[in-house]
């Protein structure tokens, strides 16, 4: 038997869908729509299907600056600072 989803999974969930939606219509994230969409797939509420069916669809139109920074935004958010090469703050 299926359990039941948490409300707060619920709007997660429902965010995402909205984004897949938008960008099945060939149109663009805000940051906010895009941090939300992936804070659903960041933090467990995503099905496999729903996670390829967003990166899929990004990919075929290309991601925008909005849509980038809103998913990056939630690995920060999530992750703290994450290093990179050439990074300034590595040290």
């Amino acid at each position: 038997m299926p359990s039941s989803p948490s409300p707060a999974g619920d709007a997660d969930s429902d965010d995402l869908r909205a984004a897949i939606k938008i960008v099945a219509r060939g149109q663009s994230l805000s940051q906010e729509q895009s941090a939300k969409a992936f804070e659903a797939i960041m933090s467990g509420d995503a099905t496999d299907a729903q996670i390829g069916a967003l990166l899929m669809g990004l990919h075929v139109r290309g991601e925008t600056v909005d849509e980038i920074a809103g998913a990056a935004l939630q690995g920060t958010h999530r992750h703290g600072h994450v290093a990179v090469a050439g990074d300034e703050d590595d040290g």
